[in-house]
């Protein structure tokens, strides 16, 4: 069976929702991280949590946050200096939490090493 439109179903992972085209889930290396973040849902900008950064790639970020957020939702990714803009590629129960993925707008600076502690992550023009 065909996944529905706008859904991708890769190596068993969970079907991914995506911008209306076939995107891959892991297009760089994934990097740990233990960074936190402030969530604004656009354009109203009326719900802000915290989260906590999982890890990220050149173009995706994951999440662990207390609340879930609708698939395809644009939000902005506040970080100690670094603000990013992306889009809910998908949210799913994780324990007492919710994984997010996004999808960014900006291209992050992925380190040589990723098995390296991650300082700060920050996007490719300010590394």
């Amino acid at each position: 069976m065909q996944p529905p439109r706008g859904m991708l179903q890769r190596n068993n992972h969970p079907p991914l929702r995506t911008r209306g085209f076939a995107v891959h889930r892991e297009r760089s290396p994934r990097v740990p991280a233990w960074e936190v973040a402030v969530i604004t849902v656009l354009p109203e900008r009326n719900l802000r949590m915290v989260c906590r950064v999982a890890d990220f790639s050149e173009s995706g970020i994951g999440l662990n946050c207390e609340r879930c957020l609708p698939i395809r939702s644009a939000v902005l990714v506040e970080m100690d200096g670094c603000i990013l803009s992306g889009e809910v590629c998908y949210c799913r129960k994780l324990g007492n939490e919710f994984r997010i993925g996004l999808q960014l707008d900006q291209t992050l600076a992925v380190p040589d090493d990723p098995h390296l502690p991650v300082r700060r992550i920050l996007k490719i023009n300010q590394a």
